[in-house]
């Protein structure tokens, strides 16, 4: 059992996966001891961050959580999931209490939305679906007419990411109403509700920051697999921080510091109770998880492979060398 600042978690009841500090100190050179040359400092009672320089999350951690959900989640894991996140999601009061939402069209490491999307606009509802222009620093929800909108009128840009051809012909969700509810896409979401985009490429956090000004009583979801959900992250610019997390485990809700457990009948149960700690040396948490162990050995052994193939081809061109000046070096017979 672990202790976070803002909520409350239980781990040997869920394979939640938190690799975040473990491979930030692997990949990014993350001194933890020294309080000079970092700028990070790290409290182990509450496993929150506080930073002296303003942080940006790397693309080593990027695509960490890429590999975490191509490695530990499978096909018929993705599918289940994202069976019982559809269902939670229906029955969550938010979506309950929305008429206008805002979702998005899934890449291959998020979980699946177009069944989603369906439903939601079986029930009446308003639904729009991001779209931007290539190399452009805004974005626009635009409304869809039908779920039939997915299959002709839309096509992969060059993030692969499905949008609208003709944009022209739809309306956008901040002149015609504002938004009731914004479901968000992410990389890995963490217990008090932070989110983490795919790096200077996320557009999220302007368009929240103009729909504000508009709907300031919207709302906002995270939708992640069970290894998206961690622990704790470094705080990073425009970090978006989400209402609720939606996964196949529990919906847990950073505002009320309280876990939403919900089964496919919508009855909610509330686990509020501290959960002990034990204060370890190490400020890094140890890996319980096998899955994680396995992937983390892994990336472990395809790095000593690369820097012993690296010393193999070093050894092999200084044999050459060595031949060569040999050979150079010899007296002609005769």
């Amino acid at each position: 059992m672990l202790r976070s600042s803002n909520g409350f978690f239980n781990k040997s009841n869920s394979n939640l996966v938190c690799v975040c500090f473990i491979l930030i100190s692997v990949l990014v050179n993350f001194n933890v001891g020294s309080e000079e040359e970092s700028p990070w400092k790290i409290n182990p009672m509450l496993w929150t961050t506080a930073s002296t320089s303003k942080p940006s999350i790397g693309k080593s951690i990027l695509n960490l959580f890429r590999l975490g959900v191509r490695n530990i989640v499978t096909y018929t894991q993705r599918k289940m999931q994202t069976r019982t996140i559809v269902q939670r999601f229906l029955n969550h009061p938010f979506y309950n209490e929305s008429k206008r939402v805002a979702i998005f069209l899934n890449r291959p490491d998020e979980v699946k939305t177009r069944k989603l999307i369906r439903l939601i606009l079986k029930s009446g509802r308003k639904v729009f679906l991001p779209w931007y222009e290539a190399n452009s620093s805004t974005m626009k929800l635009l409304q869809m007419i039908n779920i039939y909108d997915i299959k002709r009128y839309t096509k992969e840009n060059k993030d692969g990411i499905l949008q609208f051809t003709n944009p022209e012909n739809r309306t956008e969700a901040m002149e015609s109403g504002g938004l009731d509810l914004v479901v968000l896409p992410g990389m890995a979401f963490s217990l008090d509700g932070k989110r983490l985009g795919r790096g200077n490429n996320d557009l999220y956090p302007n368009y929240l920051n103009e729909l504000k000004k508009m709907s300031p009583h919207y709302r906002t979801m995270g939708l992640a697999f069970k290894c998206q959900v961690v622990y704790d992250f470094p705080l990073y610019n425009n970090c978006i921080v989400v209402d609720h997390i939606v996964h196949s485990y529990k919906v847990y809700n950073p505002a009320a510091q309280i876990i939403d457990l919900i089964d496919p009948f919508g009855n909610h149960t509330h686990y509020n109770e501290y959960l002990k700690f034990k204060p370890r040396n190490s400020s890094i948490p140890r890996i319980k998880n096998a899955t994680m162990k396995r992937l983390y050995k892994k990336y472990k052994k395809a790095k000593n492979k690369k820097a012993t193939n690296k010393t193999k081809k070093n050894k092999k061109s200084k044999k050459k060398k060595s031949k060569n000046n040999t050979t150079n070096t010899k007296p002609k017979s005769g």
